[in-house]
């Protein structure tokens, strides 16, 4: 049987001008990383978004809020 895991993004970092989540994956974490801009009616406008892979097969990293 494999592992199984359930994939869920959680909030690390919520500010008004990027958002960084984290989701556990086999053998550590994938992060994402997303830039937002206020557009002149107040809308969220996504720039940029980044995905890197952290190796932590432990799952040991605990993110102090």
């Amino acid at each position: 049987m494999g592992t199984h895991l359930k994939f869920e993004w959680e909030t690390i970092k919520s500010l008004p001008s990027c958002q960084t989540h984290r989701a556990k994956v086999i053998g550590g974490w994938i992060i994402n990383q997303v830039s937002v801009l206020k557009d002149n009616r107040g809308h969220d406008q996504y720039l940029s978004d980044s995905m890197v892979f952290v190796p932590d097969p432990n799952h040991e990293w605990i993110v102090d809020y």
